[in-house]
């Protein structure tokens, strides 16, 4: 069969010419030309090309020759036991080792310890400092072992962690690397048998006591043991003569196998109920560290007390401090809730300071014994506190205006109730007792000789300025002050003119605010008095004529006590015109 295309003739010639033609005519078909790329072109792909092999060689070579990353050339590691007994030693290895094919330029070793771990002997010794090693070079697929007796300490399934960190530098490698292992301890056992026997149940004012035995089970001696009763704040534990401190108990050596019984004794407080949750600790002493070995804990339910007993300083129940030379008015308060009363009841306050004026001190319907420091109501005999009633009682005990540099800043008052032969005991109050700073602002117009200081008229007359001389007067004996500062404002009307005799520190005037500061880094107590001057203008208008002329106002010194270290302040009243400090001037205040 004949083939016959589906374009001819006119159709094909037409669909030619749109496709070829261009301006009217058609290209020469005889022969076709392959058309070149550009120069550029083939320079850009070559560069493509060599930067790509330059790379690829580049990183060939450093997988090849250089590091292999942070650890790739040492390893270190620990070997020994991980289930251990608090407070008996164990052996530990550190090893240590290059990996690789070429030396280490130096190696060093620092072991990390927990508060938990004492290290009691290491072999080789430490090289620099107290727990690091240099080994200098280390030669290839050299390997080494630190030997460590160690020590875990801790409570029953505490984990204890010891961590060493390998620092080095290969000798082929401008860097520095690490690499780390850890060794955990857990305390799967505690060296001692410890028993507690105390009260699950009790009320506030009941004393309580808890007896405990403990025994020393492993084949090692104890040495430095000590008991501590952590006790919930509304415990009050009675101190006695083994004690080392409030709750603490000095045991000593402990041989193994022996057996050693202690207690400790105190009273709930009046303010308690609800479970009261006491933990026995039992800790080694070792080159002045304290590491745990056993604890036990205990929870005591407290019973709600029907009364309600409250002491009062300054009518505040939270007094923080009290300045020297200040009463302190004391007021204690019972009401009993139950539904019979308190039968045989005395209050006593014992009162603990040496800046109280016992001499002046005053109770209302009670009595105050000097001597040990106390205030009893009633002053004799006892009273029936009856149910639902309130009763109260006062009294005043005043501070020394002056006192010694040697004397406790601080004054302790503890309330106790007594019934029958039921104690009820109040938290101790502890207030701060600050600094006896005083402030004096005076203003003068003649000198101490009679001789004049300021300037104009005397008695002050309307349209002239009279001008005066004010003083800053600082008065401090008890403690040392810091960050002392004076200030006050200048009424309107008055004109500051400038600074006098300063003893100490700055004085300034801040004009937008009108307030005169005084600044003072430090007062010592050696330093009993420091005063600054300046000079003030004052020109009275018709308004002021019969009047009395205000020069200075409040005057506020607020003070660091180095001591207490309480922030306080103490205040002067304002300034005027009369002159009080001024014996030649006093009196010539009223505008004329």
């Amino acid at each position: 069969m004949k083939y016959r295309p589906y374009f001819s003739g006119r159709v094909l010639d037409k669909e030619l010419r749109t496709l070829f033609e261009e301006k009217g005519k058609l290209p020469d078909m005889s022969h076709l030309e392959r058309k070149r790329h550009r120069r550029v072109i083939r320079l850009l792909t070559g560069l493509v090309i060599f930067f790509a092999l330059l790379t690829g060689a580049s990183w060939a070579g450093f997988f090849l020759f250089g590091p292999r990353g942070s650890g790739g050339e040492a390893a270190l590691e620990f070997k020994g036991p991980e289930a251990v007994v608090a407070g008996v030693p164990v052996d530990l290895k550190v090893h240590y080792k290059n990996l690789d094919r070429d030396p280490l330029a130096f190696a060093n070793l620092a072991l990390r310890t927990p508060e938990q771990l004492f290290i009691e002997r290491t072999e080789p010794a430490p090289t620099k400092d107290r727990l690091r090693w240099e080994f200098g070079t280390l030669n290839p697929r050299y390997s080494g072992a630190i030997n460590l007796r160690v020590i875990p300490y801790g409570i029953q399934e505490e984990r204890v962690e010891l961590t060493g960190v390998l620092s080095y530098k290969p000798a082929n490698f401008n860097a520095e690397f690490q690499t780390s292992a850890a060794h955990i301890f857990t305390i799967r056992a505690i060296p001692l048998n410890i028993a507690l026997d105390g009260p699950t149940a009790a009320s506030p004012g009941q004393p309580a006591k808890f007896e405990i035995k403990v025994r020393n089970h492993t084949d090692e001696t104890l040495t430095g043991l000590r008991a501590t009763l952590l006790s919930p704040a509304a415990f009050l534990i009675a101190p006695s003569k083994e004690e080392s401190g409030a709750g603490t108990l000095e045991l000593g050596a402990l041989e193994a196998g022996q057996e050693k019984e202690f207690s400790f004794e105190g009273t709930f407080l009046n303010n308690a109920q609800g479970p009261q949750e006491f933990t026995l600790r039992l800790e080694i002493k070792r080159q002045d560290a304290l590491f745990p070995v056993g604890e036990l804990k205990h929870t005591v339910e407290l019973a709600a007390l029907p009364l309600q007993l409250e002491t009062l300083i300054n009518e505040t129940p939270d007094l923080g401090w009290i300045r020297l030379n200040q009463p302190m008015h004391l007021r204690v308060t019972l009401k009993n809730s139950d539904k019979d009363p308190l039968k045989e009841g005395r209050i006593k306050v014992a009162v603990s300071g040496d800046v109280i004026e016992w001499k002046q001190a005053q109770a209302e319907d009670g009595s105050i014994s000097q001597d040990s420091q106390t205030i009893t109501f009633p002053p004799a005999g006892s009273l029936n506190f009856l149910p639902g009633e309130v009763y109260e009682f006062k009294a005043l005990l005043p501070l020394k205006p002056q006192s010694t540099r040697t004397a406790s800043p601080f004054i302790e008052i503890a309330t106790d109730l007594n019934y029958g032969s039921t104690v009820i005991k109040t938290p101790a109050k502890k207030i701060t007792v600050a600094s006896d700073l005083a402030i004096l602002g005076e203003a003068r117009y003649f000198s101490g000789d009679g001789k004049p200081a300021g300037s104009g008229p005397l008695p002050p007359k309307v349209g002239e300025e009279t001008r005066y001389e004010l003083r800053f007067r600082l008065k401090n004996t008890f403690h040392d002050l810091d960050r002392l500062a004076v200030s006050a404002r200048l009424p309107e009307g008055a004109r500051f003119i400038a600074p006098a005799a300063v003893q100490s520190g700055r004085l300034r005037f801040e004009e937008s605010s009108r307030e005169i500061r005084w600044e003072i880094p430090r007062l010592p107590v050696t330093t009993p008095e420091l005063t600054a001057g300046f000079s003030v203008g004052v020109t009275p208008t018709e308004q002021d004529r019969g009047r009395i002329i205000p020069l200075l106002g409040v005057i506020r010194a607020e003070a660091l006590d180095s001591i207490s270290q309480v922030n306080f302040s103490a205040d002067a009243p304002p300034v005027s015109s009369l002159l009080e400090a001024d014996p030649f001037g006093s009196g010539k205040g009223v505008v004329q």
